[in-house]
């Protein structure tokens, strides 16, 4: 049976009258490249591209928790629907976050902590669809990217004696176009990894096995302040970091000599092992022999400079925060979700406009003595905060230019401002 297909079915509304043959079917075709806009005539098919303004969209970080509660009161499907939709916080948050991505004015990118914990979760195909929605195709690189980067940064730095000077450009750490007029037709993958989540549940439990043990030695801590308490942390970095490269580096050895059975972990380097690998690099291009390029960077990773790279400042700063806490008489340990919370805060933090994280990962960042805190301007709000946050996105609606507003309109439809309440209505 032959297929039928009719291409006017992407020429969508709102309708203008068309300049060639006076049908009011003058649609929009698409919104693509972030510089044009198409529209085409459902009738006759005469085309025209519409030049777009540039725009500067606010890079706005959304935590999983908060994705979804918003999931939980749009779909009456999932468990845990009728108690999320008791809080009107979640509707308003979702509403103000919709509008002002389709006004282009905001774009909330998904990072890897969003597709880890939702492949925990049974709920991960409606969880990936908010996420991607909110993110109009743009998404972070990984943290282990953002710490690689910065680590580069800062190595061709301390090679040629001079401070570190880092680059927050957003689109250096981000997948897609950011700061481009979003198509009104967004496609995506859902991927799930079973195999991958079995890993990754192992992996999550060592670490939260090793937060507890951490937070029981900080407990016994006593005379210890921030300042201490910050030192152990980046420099706990860089000893692990060379722990790690040790190892992978002698388990080839131990597999040819019989002392260790073959595995996977033999042929592939953990990631720590690759920054090695590709930091030596870097040192090899700034004239170090080859030779003499471990012990080079030996020595960067046990040097001052470690305290000044930003993912390493901000989280160790954090993990200071929580000793501190600990030494203080604090008795129950961190969540298994705090060390992800810090991890993603210090990889993302310099590069947003606004964070919405849980209170406990707020607190982390409030409490930092004042003396110490981060130069970014990264605004963090919580659900302790969650006015001060609607507040601050309607602030942003508010200050839209009308001639901004009508363009939307005209591209987006007259109901551009209504939130989509319909996400996941079969």
């Amino acid at each position: 049976m032959p297929i039928s297909f009719d291409p006017r079915v992407f020429i969508l509304p709102p309708y203008e009258r068309c300049p060639s043959c006076g049908a009011s079917s003058f649609g929009i075709l698409s919104i693509g490249g972030g510089t044009r806009y198409t529209r085409r005539c459902k009738d006759c098919w005469h085309t025209v591209d519409v030049p777009l303004p540039t725009i500067r969209k606010k890079i706005v970080y959304v935590d999983q928790f908060a994705v979804s509660d918003m999931m939980k009161v749009l779909n009456p499907r999932v468990k845990g629907h009728e108690k999320a939709r008791k809080d009107p916080f979640w509707l308003n948050l979702f509403g103000a976050l919709d509008v002002l991505g389709r006004a282009q004015l905001i774009v909330c990118p998904h990072s890897e902590d969003h597709a880890t914990e939702s492949m925990y979760s049974p709920f991960y195909p409606a969880l990936k669809s908010l996420y991607d929605y909110l993110a109009w195709g743009v998404s972070f690189e990984s943290s282990e990217f953002i710490h690689r980067s910065q680590l580069a940064t800062a190595l061709e730095a301390w090679l040629r004696g001079n401070d570190p000077v880092f680059d927050f450009a957003p689109q250096d750490v981000i997948h897609g176009r950011l700061d481009e007029w979003g198509d009104r037709l967004q496609m995506t993958l859902r991927g799930e990894y079973p195999a991958y989540i079995d890993d990754l549940r192992v992996v999550r439990e060592e670490v939260a096995t090793g937060i507890c043990e951490a937070f029981a030695r900080w407990q016994a801590s006593r005379g210890a302040g921030f300042r201490e308490f910050f030192e152990e942390e980046w420099k706990g970095y860089g000893n692990r970091l060379l722990l790690v490269y040790k190892d992978w580096v002698e388990k080839p050895l131990n597999v040819a000599l019989g002392i260790a059975p073959p595995s996977e972990a033999t042929l592939h380097p953990a990631p720590a092992a690759t920054t090695f690998n590709i930091l030596a690099e870097i040192v090899e291009e700034n004239g170090v022999p080859f030779e003499k390029a471990s012990s080079k960077l030996v020595e960067f990773f046990r040097s001052d400079i470690l305290s000044k790279v930003p993912f390493l400042r901000i989280s160790g700063s954090m993990f200071a925060v929580l000793a501190m806490k600990a030494a203080a008489g604090q008795k129950k340990p961190p969540n298994r979700g705090t060390a992800t919370d810090v991890n993603m805060v210090g990889s993302l933090l310099p590069y947003c406009d606004a964070m919405f994280v849980d209170s406990a990962c707020a607190s982390l960042i409030s409490d930092i003595p004042r003396e110490h805190r981060f130069p970014y301007p990264c605004r963090v709000f919580s659900p302790r905060s969650g006015e001060e946050f609607l507040a601050y996105l309607n602030g942003i609606r508010d200050a839209m230019p009308e001639e901004h507003r009508d363009l939307v309109r005209s591209l987006y439809g007259k109901n551009w401002d209504k939130p989509n309440l319909w996400l996941f209505e079969e």
